[in-house]
């Protein structure tokens, strides 16, 4: 088993997603068997199930294997509530990939209650959760909202200095702002962003491939906004 479990992550990790769905449908029963299924390393094995499973685009099967996952978290005493707070975060990403925005903001706002109680005010980890947040409320067109906590994750995360989850967090404000139409903020961020990426991974990257192409795309709408007579 513990065999299946290693060629499980390392298949998880490489994104060859159906053969680390191979691995965990065959650990399954056998943890199951030998370990019962209700404990921690049962409920920790179908997150990374539904993980792979995301990955495969099984989004229906994603989420039932997490909400199972958070069931047994629950039940278990103590409850491990990091654990329990990153399968909250999780699952509200599955929701979001299946348009459930009500859920997945609900269920994002869980894992911020949780995770604030156990990091610090300024802890990068909430910042990223926050991100998700906006990124959920800005899919809802509640761009004013949006914007806040994309503000607020850029302002926790900008100390890191050239970081991924900071170039991250610049993209989601400046995308914020340019669907607000605000776009002599929005490009100077793209150029930041856009410099950052490079620092990191190089000018040929595919982030900042990636944003080099969004900055073109919301340099043709703002001049196309400004033709149309707009300020």
């Amino acid at each position: 088993m513990a065999a299946l479990h290693e060629q499980a992550g390392c298949h998880l990790k490489m994104e060859q997603y159906d053969e680390a769905l191979k691995c965990y449908e065959q650990e399954e029963p056998l943890m199951a068997k030998l370990m019962g299924t209700e404990n921690r390393g049962y409920a920790t094995m179908l997150d990374n199930w539904a993980q792979a499973c995301l990955g495969a685009k099984q989004v229906a099967k994603a989420e039932q294997l997490q909400n199972r996952s958070i069931e047994i978290y629950l039940k278990l005493k103590p409850v491990p509530e990091t654990d329990l707070a990153q399968d909250y975060g999780n699952l509200a990403q599955t929701y979001l990939r299946e348009g459930k925005l009500d859920k997945a903001l609900e269920t994002e706002q869980k894992s911020y209650d949780m995770m604030k109680t156990l990091l610090p005010a300024n802890s990068p980890q909430l910042a990223v959760i926050v991100d998700n947040m906006g990124f959920i409320l800005r899919t809802e067109k509640r761009l004013p909202e949006a914007e806040e906590y994309h503000r607020r994750a850029l302002k926790l995360l900008e100390p890191l200095g050239v970081h991924p989850d900071a170039a991250s967090a610049m993209d989601n404000v400046a995308c914020c702002l340019a669907e607000e139409h605000k776009f002599k903020d929005s490009i100077p961020l793209l150029d930041r962003e856009l410099a950052m990426w490079k620092q990191l991974y190089g000018p040929n990257s595919k982030q900042a491939q990636e944003c080099s192409q969004r900055r073109a795309t919301i340099e043709a709408q703002a001049k196309a906004w400004t033709a149309a007579g707009n300020k």
